[in-house]
């Protein structure tokens, strides 16, 4: 593996899973990210072979799993998130079957002045997954965006377990027009794993490179920052986001050092 981990989100190529993988391998990956929502991927539709035959399916491809995403849209301060607890447990022990210690999701809006009305519900919940997470050596990390990183990490540090973390996502932040930079300074020991995404202040998302994230700064602060993390190139956008993919990797692995 190169000593930057650059991996890809699997879905996005909109390809089947075996084929997906081997594109992987053709466009110079190092592994990749993959749903665990729906489908052959819900835990509790993988047997414990077809979990095997996975692992054995990447492995054999020299790649590696960087992280499962089981975000079933469900915003962590409302009822229906609790009765989704048992999904988010079944995730980690899948996780742990995959060979893969992080699983990210999203949490939903932390307001700005952390009003316990929201965050006491979305603490618990993250807690209490958080805790079962830690003790399978699995991280559960909420995805940034929606807030800025000072916010999720003040969150985060009312969770009382060493089992949470943070999946850096710098274009989701940009978009929203808050300072990624400072985020990732904010987020610092939080942070797992990262999406490699572009996107434009106040508009929408962009190929790498092409928005204003500006990879070569914010890439040189992760390493000033000693963060240390598989980045995985996500392309929700754009007609051929294999081609993306493919010119994300170069572009990437063209930074300095």
């Amino acid at each position: 593996m190169s000593a930057l981990k650059v991996g890809v989100f699997l879905d996005n190529m909109k390809l089947a899973i075996p084929q997906a993988m081997d594109a992987c391998c053709r466009i110079g990956a190092d592994g990749f990210q993959i749903f665990v929502i729906k489908g052959e991927m819900l835990a509790e539709n993988m047997t414990k072979k077809a979990r095997e035959d996975f692992r054995k399916a990447y492995e054999s491809r020299k790649l590696v799993l960087s992280a499962t995403c089981c975000d079933f849209s469900v915003s962590f301060d409302k009822p229906q998130a609790r009765e989704m607890i048992p999904k988010y447990k079944a995730a980690v022990d899948q996780a742990v079957d995959l060979g893969t210690k992080i699983i990210t999701t999203h949490i939903g809006h932390v307001p700005a002045d952390l009003a316990p009305a929201v965050c006491d519900p979305m603490q618990k919940v993250i807690e209490e997954v958080g805790r079962y997470a830690q003790n399978k050596g699995v991280t559960f990390a909420t995805e940034t965006g929606p807030e800025s990183g000072a916010t999720l990490a003040a969150l985060l540090d009312g969770v009382q377990t060493r089992g949470v973390g943070a999946n850096f996502d710098p274009a989701n932040l940009v978009m929203k027009k808050f300072d990624h930079l400072q985020s990732l300074r904010d987020l610092k020991k939080y942070v797992v794993h990262a999406h490699a995404k572009d996107g434009k202040k106040g508009n929408g998302e962009v190929p790498l490179g092409a928005g204003d994230v500006g990879f070569p700064k914010y890439m040189a602060l992760m390493k000033e920052l000693g963060i240390d993390v598989f980045h995985v190139i996500e392309r929700e956008a754009g007609p051929d986001p294999l081609k993306d993919m493919t010119e994300a990797i170069k572009f990437l692995r063209s930074l300095p050092a």
